[in-house]
């Protein structure tokens, strides 16, 4: 399959420690990549890399590519009349009226995201780091809410970073909350504070905003780590409908999570990077198992540079 990011030869310090070490990958135009490794194996650290984010919070060193085969997200994407599907919705919603089920069917969240020539993120300049944190948007661990209200945390970000047409902010907003289950427990009291809803319902309303914002990759930092059994229920089976259609680069600690939503695992450790064929882990217990020998570096090596 295609690349849509193409990781070469990255290593990344801090402070002269080496966090990752010479990590070659591709990130494919579909399907969720999920990372697993103990804390401070350097899984992270990789994630911010790919939006640039690290350089925001420390001052690092970066060296090798890493290369996005897709246009950076500078306009605004008008609407075209219906919005994209999510086979298998995890909360049942009832469709807006006005929706062409056909064409909802078979549109993708997703534009083209084919270009002949990939662009070295680190080679953007510091003014384009908005449009490649809009193209490789990025959900934190913690539900990290804007202080207002429910509807101003999607129509915000719509109108002063994408530049939303007044007009269509609301159809906008509507589409963010169904797209991401919550429409149906917040359509009556969209003014209320954000910080009102419940941990769970915050953090899909920070997905909603995300993909308010159009990006072609998401990235997510153990987007349930916070959040009780039922809410990372409803997340997980949310992130498992959107992954057919935008792709995702998830971290994780909980081996079952990384087998439930994963359609390719990598596993890091001591910040270099190992890939897990999906014949390995059968089960949670086998899959802890290959992690604690490859940990020991008995049955496996860092993953070769492509």
């Amino acid at each position: 399959m295609p690349a849509l990011l193409s990781v070469r030869h990255l290593s990344i310090s801090f402070h002269e420690r080496t966090v990752v070490k010479d990590i070659s990958l591709d990130i494919p135009k579909s399907g969720i990549t999920v990372l697993v490794g103990r804390s401070g194996s350097g899984k992270t650290t990789f994630l911010r890399a790919l939006n640039r984010l690290n350089e925001e919070l420390s001052p690092c060193e970066v060296r090798g590519q890493v290369l996005l085969h897709c246009p950076l997200t500078h306009a605004y994407q008008p609407l075209h009349g219906s919005e994209p599907a999510l086979a298998g919705k995890p909360i049942q919603e009832k469709e807006p009226a006005h929706v062409n089920k056909a064409e909802h069917a078979k549109e993708s969240i997703q534009a083209d995201t084919a270009t002949q020539n990939p662009v070295d993120i680190y080679q953007l300049p510091p003014s384009s780091l908005p449009a490649l944190r809009r193209t490789v948007g990025m959900v934190f661990q913690n539900p990290n809410v804007l202080p207002v209200s429910i509807k101003r945390n999607i129509t915000l970000p719509l109108a002063l970073v994408a530049h939303c047409p007044q007009g269509e902010l609301e159809q906008r907003l509507e589409q963010a909350l169904r797209t991401c289950a919550l429409w149906a427990e917040v359509q009556d009291r969209l003014h209320a504070p954000a910080s009102s809803l419940s941990g769970g319902q915050q953090q899909r309303l920070c997905l909603a905003r995300a993909l308010a914002l159009q990006p072609r990759l998401l990235l997510l930092d153990e987007p349930t780590a916070s959040l009780d059994v039922f809410a990372t229920q409803q997340v997980e089976e949310l992130l498992r409908a959107l992954g057919q259609h935008v792709p995702m680069v998830v971290v994780s600690h909980s081996l079952a999570q990384a087998r439930a939503l994963a359609d390719r695992i990598f596993f890091f450790s001591e910040g270099s990077l190992f890939p897990v064929e999906k014949d390995d882990y059968a089960s949670n217990a086998e899959l802890a198992a290959l992690f604690r020998e490859t940990e020991q570096q008995t049955i496996c090596s860092p993953q070769p540079a492509l």
